[in-house]
């Protein structure tokens, strides 16, 4: 609107992105404590993982996830955090499909992995 523009082009959305990510980062200084910082660089780390995995692998169950990613060496607390935070990203990182176990066993039902269409898989900064 200030340059009196009629389209909206990429720069427009750069532009907009760029005003978006100021707010975020002006809200989190202002209202995250340092633990609660360093807390969520850890699961945006641990995310950026996820995401390289499942662009390297197309699609992983979270057990894939914990051996393959992370050697089974990420507690199951971060790595939740880490996926749920890719699934409640706006829009959402990856996506989950949720299916009946192939051995027939109770148990939780097998969620699978996989990046959500169209998403590049990297963390805007």
């Amino acid at each position: 609107m200030t340059d009196l523009q009629t389209r909206i082009d990429a720069q427009h959305i750069d532009a907009a992105m760029a005003w978006i990510h100021h707010a975020t980062a002006s809200v989190r200084f202002v209202f995250v404590s340092a633990a609660e910082e360093a807390k969520l660089a850890q699961v945006q780390e641990l995310s950026n993982r996820v995401l390289a995995f499942l662009r390297e692998r197309g699609q992983a169950t979270r057990s894939q996830i914990s051996a393959e990613c992370f050697r089974c060496r990420v507690s199951k607390a971060r790595l939740d955090a880490s996926l749920e935070h890719l699934l409640a990203g706006t829009p959402p990182r990856i996506t989950v499909q949720w299916g009946e176990r192939a051995d027939g066993a109770p148990g939780a039902p097998l969620r699978v992995y996989r990046l959500a269409a169209g998403w590049p898989g990297e963390f805007f900064r």
